[in-house]
């Protein structure tokens, strides 16, 4: 049976999306998951996939994000590793990328690179200096080197190609979990009455970190601009570097009366959110994939994905929502009015379109007998 090995930077309890999908790797390819860590970090907080192993690198100021652990402390990883006939590599701009180009042309076992959004243009536009150095240390031959690059989606592939020029690459959407909309009325009124919504009013929603990325305060503020008092904007997501202060401050600021923030929710409580609601909205800078927003469409929920959502091209084709041209605010409020002007019948149709996609191109069975093709394609004959 073939052997991966899975090489990751550490997943942490906020590091979103990337673990959802590396648990997803390690499940379908029967593989194990060695994370290099931040030895700053584990002090403070714990990995969240329970079964990987851990790689802490220095605690010196200056090598700690680098993520660089002792020699001694590899041996374990490459005695496991040269069992491999795969090595399957996420994220990119620590020593892990560069440790695995070196193992790999040492002991003659490929390596892919699954960037998860990493190689997106915005990502460039801060911490130049840092990346431009690791690129000239090791990183750019560590791209050129791999036997292929895993990209969730056509568009996150193309935005790599306008920075890095041409790229052998694969498209392997990631796996969505079904969505049981049996109890949608109930969920959807337990939500409601504990949050003082009336049944008929309009629900938008935030889902996922509040993080500046995503633009938050900007959704806050484009909800207040269309100046509806029926309007209701539902924020549901742990807080990350925007506090639950500054988004109240936010909507007390734009006038925005109605404004509920959940902090973070899961199981049965996540899907009642979303089906207390009647519209999805992301005005994040960069989505490789986003994870919340199809989550959304399996639940039925038509979205609004700004141009920074690499499945909006997909999700707007396929007939599940909005995907903008631009960034502009102008754009964001203007989308949402549109929107929220169509007959509530009309927008159920785009969320059944929205689910219909989801369920064709997104489920986990698909993406375990994909992701098993591709190893088979890229693993050491």
């Amino acid at each position: 049976m073939l052997k991966t090995q899975i090489i990751s930077l550490g997943l942490y309890s906020d590091s979103g999306g990337p673990t959802k999908t590396i648990g997803a790797f390690a499940e379908a390819l029967d593989a194990p998951v060695c994370c290099f860590c931040d030895a700053r970090r584990l002090r403070k907080d714990r990995v969240a996939l329970e079964k990987a192993s851990v790689l802490s690198g220095s605690r010196l100021p200056g090598l700690a994000p680098f993520c660089h652990p002792k020699r001694v402390a590899l041996q374990a990883l490459e005695a496991e590793a040269r069992q491999a006939d795969l090595l399957s590599c996420h994220s990119f701009y620590r020593f892990h990328n560069l440790w695995t180009r070196r193992f790999s042309r040492r002991e003659g076992i490929p390596y892919w690179f699954v960037p998860h959004g990493i190689l997106d243009p915005y990502v460039l536009s801060y911490g130049r200096f840092y990346k431009r150095a690791f690129l000239r240390m090791g990183g750019r031959a560590f791209i050129d080197d791999a036997a292929c690059l895993v990209f969730s989606t056509r568009r996150e592939w193309e935005k790599a190609e306008a920075v890095f020029g041409p790229l052998p690459g694969e498209v392997l959407p990631w796996p969505v979990a079904p969505v049981d909309c049996s109890g949608r009325e109930a969920g959807r009124a337990r939500v409601r009455k504990r949050l003082g919504i009336p049944a008929d009013a309009p629900v938008l929603l935030y889902f996922g970190r509040i993080h500046p990325m995503k633009r938050p305060l900007e959704t806050i503020r484009a909800v207040a601009a269309l100046e509806r008092e029926d309007l209701h904007l539902l924020m549901v997501g742990p807080f990350a570097g925007v506090s639950e202060t500054e988004c109240r401050e936010a909507a007390r600021e734009a006038g925005l009366r109605h404004l509920h923030l959940t902090g973070p929710v899961f199981g049965a409580e996540k899907y009642d959110c979303l089906f207390a609601s009647d519209l999805y909205l992301s005005f994040s800078f960069r989505e490789n994939f986003n994870h919340t927003a199809a989550e959304s469409m399996a639940a039925g929920l038509p979205v609004i994905l700004s141009a920074g959502n690499d499945l909006g091209p997909e999700a707007s084709a396929a007939g599940g929502g909005w995907h903008l041209e631009d960034d502009r605010f102008e754009t964001y409020v203007a989308a949402i009015e549109a929107a929220l002007a169509l007959e509530p019948v009309q927008r159920s149709a785009k969320g059944r379109h929205g689910q219909a996609f989801v369920e064709r191109t997104c489920s986990e069975r698909q993406f375990r007998l994909d992701l098993r093709r591709l190893a088979e394609k890229y693993a050491k004959s």
